[in-house]
């Protein structure tokens, strides 16, 4: 996938004897423009690429190139070697159309054939497109390569003040190139990558790929050189590259020089070998996938000695020529076009990494740690989290400038509020004095009220106890109280006034001297004390002078449903009757009557 916002990148490969820079620029979308071009030879001979010294001379190559040429991209994007990577295909069932389930599950295959432990190793993996998807299977690829490897060559792009954005091989960055310059789009079609320490063949067809990698390459055939020559390795190298040729062989004359006819006898031997390598490879694909192979493209250092694509031609019986990874790269004005062509085919690698920055590319094969990939991810959501974080305080600031608003808003709110019960305090004070006075003067409105109300209460009473008394009777006194013990009371303090028949009266007329003292609260009794003339010898009905009928006749005039008094029980009825008494010596009978007032009279 491109990468958005990249104006400038370095794509660097570096292989077993050499190092190729290529400076691009990204101008639009899809476009790819080579700015600035570089490589150089290490020199290092037979040094072992694990060792450490053929490390630091290679990360010392780069800074020179880049110090030379003034490179000023940060960014990079860096091939190695697949000579120590572990390239495996595999078919796996196709179980769902999910592309991502489908990865997860290769992830898993790949895990299952790691040659060392997970911690110590990067593995990349990629599905594949198949032609026959009828199958019931996909095929894919993973490739696995040491940490250490990976990590050593972010930290020397590190110390050179530059930042590694992708790793992959040599040979997926090459497929990438020749698959933008159409190559195995129509037909099956091979490119053969002949590097310094190992040479790469890649099958292209369709969407179809298969690489396999071989040992046979430059550096076996210096070494074939010294040994033949009993030399060092840096002077066969020498006499390589003055003498080199692929030995045409059978019935060509050979050159008058017996140094160059051996090198080229050797160099022919070499790519004997190398040749039946190819050969075993196309018949191993051929067998798995049935389409023969009908061209040979050429890439790599070592494949630019003499007559090497007369060589594979003749044994292949197939088109053989140079792969040109520039034809879909813009390049500037300021570089040298007849220099470029002369090195075009060892930069297969380079315009692969560089299409990778810009287009989705067939194979993303991607060799850096999870943790940096993850320092990556972080690196690339800081803008997101600093703005994050300038949101959030923006967020508070407003949340604070509102909470002290809404302080404000509500202290100015409660403030009113005070001043409010102040002023309606005032109000109430004034209220509650003035319903106090309303009071007052109900009260005493009440009092002159009742008392005008009451004022014939007594007139009244006096009058229906006047008519409702038989002639025979007359009463000595007639006396408010209000309970009963009052009655008791009253009645002791009367008994020396109720000698012998004083008072006036007769005939029904209520003694006058005795309506008397009242209780204090209210009146809720009327005792009336009187006697009855039990003789009349001038009565012709003696039925009048009876006492108990009398005595009826009083109850029945006084205790009215309408009266003023409340019916008699059985019980008082009883014992106003025991307050009858009759005096044996005269024809007056005396008695009390105690009656309780429907409605009390207050004083």
């Amino acid at each position: 996938m491109a990468d958005s916002g990249i104006r400038r990148r370095l794509c660097i490969d570096i292989g077993g004897d050499s190092v190729k820079i290529g400076d691009f620029s990204f101008p639009g979308p899809g476009e790819v423009v080579l700015e600035g071009f570089s490589f150089i030879e290490n020199n290092l001979g037979d040094i072992s690429t694990d060792d450490p010294v053929y490390q630091f001379k290679v990360m010392d190559l780069v800074k020179q190139l880049i110090a030379q040429y003034k490179y000023h991209a940060r960014e990079v994007n860096v091939s190695i070697s697949g000579q120590n990577a572990f390239i495996r295909f595999v078919k796996i069932p196709v179980m769902t159309d999910d592309r991502e389930k489908l990865q997860q599950l290769l992830n898993f295959e790949a895990m299952q054939n790691l040659p060392f432990p997970v911690d110590d190793v990067v593995y990349g993996s990629q599905i594949l497109e198949s032609n026959d998807p009828d199958s019931g299977e996909v095929e894919a690829m993973f490739v696995i390569v040491k940490k250490s490897e990976s990590k050593r060559v972010i930290s020397g792009f590190e110390k050179l003040g530059r930042q590694v954005k992708n790793i992959e091989i040599a040979s997926t960055a090459c497929y990438n190139a020749a698959h933008f310059n159409l190559v195995g789009t129509q037909n099956c079609e091979m490119v053969l990558n002949i590097g310094g320490r190992s040479s790469t063949l890649l099958f292209m067809d369709g969407g179809r790929f298969f690489i396999r990698t071989f040992l046979t390459a430059g550096h076996t055939i210096t070494q074939q050189i010294a040994k033949e020559f009993n030399i060092s390795y840096n002077e066969a190298e020498e006499l390589k590259k003055k003498h080199g040729f692929v030995g045409l062989g059978g019935a060509y004359e050979e050159p008058d020089s017996e140094v160059a006819a051996m090198v080229s006898k050797i160099i022919r031997n070499i790519m004997t070998r190398l040749h039946g390598e190819v050969m075993r490879t196309i018949s191993l694909y051929r067998a798995q996938h049935g389409r023969k192979p009908e061209k040979l493209y050429l890439t790599g250092g070592s494949s630019v000695m003499a007559y090497t694509p007369h060589f594979f031609s003749e044994k292949l019986k197939i088109p053989v020529e140079y792969l040109n990874p520039f034809q879909v790269v813009k390049v500037s004005s300021s570089i040298d076009k007849e220099e470029l062509a002369q090195s075009a085919h060892i930069f297969s690698e380079v315009v692969g990494l560089a299409m990778s920055s810009a287009v989705h590319c067939p194979m993303g094969i991607s060799l850096i740690p999870e943790e940096r990939k993850q320092q990556e991810l972080l690196h690339k959501k800081a803008p997101y989290f600093y703005a994050s974080c300038l949101i959030l305080l923006f967020c508070l600031s407003v949340t604070f400038w509102s909470i002290a608003r809404q302080y404000d808003e509500k202290r100015n709110i409660k403030a009113k509020a005070v001043k409010s019960v102040e002023d309606l305090g005032g109000i109430v004070r004034q209220v509650e004095s003035a319903n106090g006075n309303l009071n007052r003067v109900r009260s005493d409105f009440k009092t002159v009220s009742e008392f005008y109300n009451g004022r014939d209460t007594w007139i009244k009473l006096l009058n229906l106890i006047q008519d409702s008394t038989p002639p025979a009777v007359w009463y000595t006194s007639i006396t408010g109280v209000s309970s009963v013990q009052d009655v008791k009371e009253a009645q002791t303090s009367r008994q020396s006034n109720d000698t012998g028949f004083g008072g006036f009266g007769g005939m029904g007329m209520a003694s006058s001297t005795s309506a008397a003292a009242v209780p204090a609260e209210e009146v809720r009794y009327i005792v009336l004390r009187g006697h009855i003339i039990i003789s009349d010898p001038f009565d012709k009905n003696p039925a009048n002078t009876n006492p108990a009928t009398i005595r009826e006749q009083l109850f029945s005039n006084l205790i009215t449903d309408n009266g003023p008094f409340e019916k008699l029980t059985e019980n008082d009825r009883y014992r106003m009757a025991r307050n009858f008494r009759n005096d044996p010596e005269v024809n007056v009978s005396s008695f009390t009557i105690e009656l309780k007032l429907k409605t009390p009279i207050k004083k």
